[in-house]
């Protein structure tokens, strides 16, 4: 991508800012997401073994690492960092040995000099919870919607065959897995 942030929203000025920036992360993702598991595979794989799961928040780290300032140079702010408040954020799975995992996390933009959201970004990350692992490139899509409530139910009806309305958010999911080990 040679593109700037700045450059993609004089470019598409007809088009509403959330979804030009969405669609720039789509596109920043589609071009990197393979990129970063080849250069830094060793790095993950042993982040994985030492850590487990917080190696994917390493990952997505890597992923987004240059997209902060550019968001900084749009004039735009995010609630809280790509890919999104992981205490919020909501997993699902598609099969028992949790090899097939999707966990979705979500960042308000806003209008650095006015406060004034313009939407929601949504990144899904799937992934493995037997290996690092992420099989496919991560969606990343924008939302309308700005408030805990309205993405979540967005969100519940786009990911309805999970019963997203009903999944825990990340620090109950952590209450409960910590509440079955001490029985």
């Amino acid at each position: 991508m040679t593109a700037t942030l700045v450059s993609y929203l004089e470019n598409n000025q007809d088009r509403a800012k959330i979804f030009t920036v969405g669609q720039f992360l789509e596109d920043h993702v589609t071009a990197n997401w393979d990129v970063i598991l080849t250069e830094k595979k060793a790095r993950l794989e042993h982040a994985f073994a030492i850590a487990g799961e917080p190696s994917y928040g390493t990952y997505l780290n890597y992923l987004y690492q240059n997209i902060h300032s550019q968001l900084k140079d749009a004039g735009l702010r995010v609630s809280t960092r790509l890919p999104g408040d992981m205490e919020i954020s909501r997993e699902w799975g598609t099969n028992p040995e949790e090899t097939d995992q999707y966990r979705c996390m979500w960042s308000t933009l806003y209008e650095h000099e006015t406060d004034e959201p313009l939407g929601t970004i949504v990144t899904v990350l799937p992934h493995d919870h037997t290996q690092f692992r992420v099989p496919t490139k991560p969606p990343v899509f924008a939302l309308a919607e700005t408030t805990k409530e309205e993405v979540v139910a967005t969100l519940s009806k786009r990911y309805a065959a999970f019963d997203f309305t009903n999944l825990p958010e990340f620090h109950v999911y952590i209450a409960q897995l910590r509440g079955r080990s001490k029985k």
